[in-house]
This record gives C-alpha cells, sequence and structure tokens, in this order.
C-alpha cells in the first residue's frame, strides 16, 4: 500500500521531475488526478483543499477529458489503452472515487490532497467513451490527446462540455 503523505515526496516518482504536468493516474477502481504545478501558492494550496470544485468532461476523439475547476483550473485525459495496461479489470468497476493530489513541480512534495465521489451517471459516461476508444484500432491516442489539447484551451472545455457537476 502506497501512503500519500502532505509535505514529503509525492510516492509515485515517474511523474515527478517532468515540469508542470497534469495526468490521470489509473487506479484498480477508476483513477486519481495529479496536478504539478511550479511553488504552488498558499491560495491555491487552500482552494485545491477545501475550494468550490467544479468537475466537467469534455470528449474529443472518444477520449475523455476531465476538468477541475478550483479557483484555477487543470484537465486530464484517459488513454483507453494505457488505463487498461495498467489495470486490466478497470472496466468491470463502478467505482466513482477520485484522489486528486496536487504536488510542487519543484520538488516533488504533495502540497495539498483532496477525495471527490463523481455521480454516478458521470462515471458511466466517461466509461462509456472509454469503450468507444477501445473500438478504435486505428488511432495513435497519445498523438491525439496532444492535437486536442493543443486545439482546445481548458476553458474552452469547460464551456463545451458535457456533463458538470460541483461540490460545495
Amino acid at each position: 500500500m502506497i501512503e500519500f503523505k502532505t509535505g514529503e515526496k509525492f510516492p509515485l516518482t515517474k511523474y515527478l521531475n517532468q515540469g508542470e504536468l497534469c495526468v490521470s493516474i489509473p487506479v484498480g477502481d477508476f483513477f486519481d488526478a495529479l496536478c504539478c504545478i511550479d511553488s504552488p501558492t498558499a491560495k491555491e494550496i487552500q482552494q485545491f483543499k477545501t475550494g468550490r470544485l467544479t468537475v466537467s468532461l469534455f470528449e474529443r476523439s472518444n477520449i475523455p477529458f476531465i476538468i477541475f475547476d478550483i479557483g484555477f483550473s487543470f484537465d486530464i485525459s484517459l488513454d483507453a489503452t494505457k488505463v487498461i495496461q495498467e489495470k486490466p479489470d478497470w472496466m468491470k468497476n463502478e467505482a466513482n472515487v477520485v484522489n486528486m493530489f496536487l504536488v510542487d513541480a519543484r520538488t516533488g512534495i504533495l502540497k495539498a490532497s483532496r477525495m471527490i465521489g463523481l455521480p454516478l451517471d458521470f462515471c458511466s459516461a466517461i466509461r462509456s467513451i472509454i469503450s468507444e476508444q477501445l473500438l478504435q484500432t486505428d488511432i495513435n491516442t497519445e498523438a491525439e490527446i496532444s492535437r486536442i489539447n493543443n486545439s482546445f484551451t481548458t476553458d474552452a472545455m469547460i464551456k463545451q462540455a458535457t456533463i458538470k457537476y460541483t461540490f460545495q
């Protein structure tokens, strides 16, 4: 069992020393969200832990992008081939818990974490998109994710999202 302790080095070291990045981390039941930013401010840390949070779902080319807006926003995508490769039973689960981690990109120190439970219809929509993505054999998903990220800002994704849910 991996322990995540605020104020200590983020234990999943393969995500560290890559500069600023936001990625999904496939876990046995669902996914976690990692946001690495340079020197997060005290305000950003507090917003991350307890601020009003809106989670949105944006989809392009059968790729789900989940956007987290907490006063600042970040998005992650799910590449079905990586998810299934790392966690083969992922699609069989009905889990809805997402652990969110805020890490200082310069130091690798975990600054804040938060656990949320997404509504089941939100989770079902994500799994449906992933199912469609798995049927595509002629697409380089990683390249397509990069193309979409270069074509849409996070704000544009929020505006075009198909599902939104706000946590107070």
